[in-house]
This record gives C-alpha cells, structure tokens and sequence, in this order.
C-alpha cells in the first residue's frame, strides 16, 4: 500500500511538472477560466503531461507486473493525488483558485483522463515484458 501511495505521488508529480511546462502558466490560467478543453491547443502540455506519467509508472513500478488489483489501485491513487491537488495543493499554492474551481482543476491534472490512462498503458507494458 505504501509503496502505491509513494509512486501515485511521483507518477503525479512528474505529470504536474511535463503539465506546467508544456502550456505554462497562461495556458494553466486559459484551462482553468476558459475551460480544460483548451489543453487541446497546447499539444506539447498534453504530450509531456501523458509521456512523464507514463514514463514515472514504467520506472517505478515492478517486473513482473502483479495482479489486476494493483493496477486499479494504482490508479485510483494516482486520480486521489489528482484530487487532493485540486482540492488542497492548487488553491494553496495558488492563491486566485479557490476550492469551487477543484472540478475544473481536477480535469487539468488530470489533463483530460490521459494520464490515468498513461498508467495503464505503462502497467500493461510492463506485464508484457515490453522495455518500458
């Protein structure tokens, strides 16, 4: 379980960070007021934000694979992390969010359900015995 919680939180991490850099802080700002839809025209933030989760899970998950379980806990850990940012870390660490705009924070962490799906996709390339 800790070991889940403490890739959840790098996988998120690394994602947040490939995020931030890929549409920077107008785009984050553009996300968060006009809508997680236009992440769509910053193709770079989605790019580096999916690659940089998958990348995380690959290294930081174990060969082989474990059970089905794992994977779904992992990703609910990692969708957690995604919503304790929205909730907590985002407002503090920026002070014009506020707790109502955590759905919309939510989707761009997220950005867009990808990087959930990234880890599966990373996971899955593991249990394949694929280099990940």
């Amino acid at each position: 379980m800790t070991r889940t919680v403490v890739t959840a939180t790098l996988v998120c991490l690394a994602s947040w960070v490939g995020l931030a850099i890929g549409a920077g802080n107008v785009g984050l700002q553009r996300a968060v007021s006009a809508g997680p839809l236009t992440l769509l025209e910053q193709p770079l933030a989605v790019v580096l934000s999916t690659g940089l989760a998958f990348a995380a899970t690959a290294v930081l998950t174990e060969i082989p694979v474990a059970t089905r379980s794992d994977l779904r806990s992992l990703i609910g850990a990692v969708l957690l992390g995604d919503a304790v940012g929205a909730l907590v870390i985002a407002p503090v660490a920026i002070g014009e969010l506020e707790v109502r705009d955590a759905p919309v924070v939510f989707v761009v962490l997220a950005t867009l359900g990808l990087q959930p799906v990234a880890v599966d996709l990373a996971r899955q390339a593991r249990r394949r015995g694929a280099p990940a």
